[in-house]
């Protein structure tokens, strides 16, 4: 087959382009720039420069076209605290630019499309009482981008027809060459300190950069039109992931939960300083503590490994793996 896949050169494209050449497929990858990660993909992945923010219908044709499979692995995430109203952002950035994109993908011929979203969308669909798309406008964007990506591959009287498959994502870790991991900043640096970390009671489940690969590689060759699959490998306790992290630091990896309503009270306060500067967070700070962080986000992923065919296994080596590439000068 040949493949595309927008995003190639990140932290989700990376593995999933080394995963697809060594099937033995022709594998292509669109980027702002190109990229030198190793010489596996240096040499095997033809690069495409282009700016996909910008680009014209008929610029994102030319690469398309003769294409088998498209990767979408693109995408802020719930990282990015954008200007206000944080829907109207997350909505352009997620649904209405994938939508854009498959759209033409299905113009051009492409006949398999796999979106890399997030399993919040899981929870949504499987827990509707928790309402998280209707509180939080990250999770509600994700949403629209999985619903819309799927009428762009089979829009009444259009042809000719693309199948859509959307992987939905947890916590993943491993190592890009050459890149500083970008746990560093988000979890590793504020849990390295003190003789103690201070963290929420709840989980999730976790899995490696390459099993997302060989998820995205089984969705590709096997995964039906519409189908959700929400992926993972290890559920585990903040505490049992944090004191790994702290461990692999080489500090003492007890973790203390902190009470619900102290966690709220520091979200709500960053939340007040976030409008003060007309920013929004796509998790909604007055319920994200019990909405999310408390929570234990364990999917069912079983029918999604035997469908995908993806491995168990290395998930703490992955962790440790990350944390010392985060930290490559330290004794």
């Amino acid at each position: 087959m040949k493949v595309l896949i927008l995003g190639g050169t990140g932290m989700l494209g990376y593995p999933t382009a080394l995963e697809f050449l060594r099937g033995g497929h022709e594998v292509h990858s669109v980027s702002s720039r190109p990229a030198r990660i190793d010489a596996e993909f240096d040499k095997g992945v033809h690069q495409h420069a282009l700016n996909l923010s910008d680009a014209s219908d008929e610029d994102l044709l030319a690469v398309l076209r003769g294409m088998d499979v498209l990767i979408y692995a693109l995408g802020p995430d719930d990282r990015v605290t954008p200007p206000a109203p944080a829907l109207t952002y997350f909505r352009r950035e997620l649904a209405d630019r994938t939508a854009r994109l498959l759209t033409l993908a299905r113009q051009a011929g492409v006949r398999k499309a796999v979106v890399f979203g997030s399993y919040f969308a899981t929870f949504d669909r499987l827990q509707p009482a928790w309402g998280l798309a209707a509180r939080h406008p990250y999770v509600q964007a994700r949403v629209e981008q999985a619903r819309r990506a799927i009428q762009a591959g089979q829009e009444p009287g259009a042809a000719p027809r693309m199948d859509v498959v959307i992987l939905e994502i947890p916590y993943v870790f491993g190592v890009t060459p050459g890149r500083e991991p970008f746990w560093k900043a988000v979890l590793f640096d504020r849990v390295r300190g003190g003789r103690v970390a201070l963290y929420p009671k709840g989980g999730s489940v976790v899995m490696t950069t390459t099993q997302l690969a060989q998820a995205a590689v089984g969705a590709a060759l096997h995964g039906p039109h519409g189908a959700h699959y929400p992926v993972g490998d290890v559920n585990m306790t903040w505490t049992d992931l944090i004191g790994l992290i702290r461990s692999e630091l080489g500090v003492p990896p007890r973790v203390l939960h902190v009470p619900e309503f102290l966690t709220r009270l520091n979200l709500q306060a960053e939340g007040r300083r976030h409008r003060a500067q007309g920013q929004e967070s796509g998790l909604n700070p007055d319920t994200l503590a019990a909405d999310i962080m408390y929570r234990a986000l364990y999917p069912d992923v079983q029918e999604s490994r035997r469908v995908l065919g993806y491995a168990s296994g290395g998930v703490q080596e992955a962790i440790r793996q990350t944390v010392r590439a985060s930290y490559p000068t330290r004794s």
